[in-house]
């Protein structure tokens, strides 16, 4: 074998590891766009059905209790609360230019 070929072993823990680095890190996004979205008056509720995630999980998610959320719901959390934060801004920009 040369030297230039990665145990696979190695590899998987490799990857495994950045998995995980990615995974935490958009769990602290989505975090820090749910509260966001409560400072400005937003409502678990409704962002709740917006994400498709259990309410009763969004109140325990936003409150810290898990020590491993999911990452699925973590990413639809995250998905719904960065584009309708992207649709904000858009639709701010919009407002902008035709003033």
């Amino acid at each position: 074998m040369g030297a230039d070929i990665i145990p696979t072993c190695v590899l998987s823990t490799y990857v495994l590891k950045i998995i995980l680095l990615m995974e935490n890190h958009t769990c602290d996004e989505a975090l820090a766009l749910l509260k966001d979205a409560k400072d400005r008056g937003e409502k678990l509720k409704p962002i709740a059905a917006g994400a498709g995630v259990p309410y009763q999980w969004l109140v325990r998610f936003a409150r810290g209790e898990f020590e491993d959320p999911g990452s699925r719901k973590v990413e639809d959390v995250y998905r719904y609360l960065s584009a309708k934060r992207t649709l904000a801004r858009r639709s701010g920009e919009a407002r902008q230019t035709t003033a």
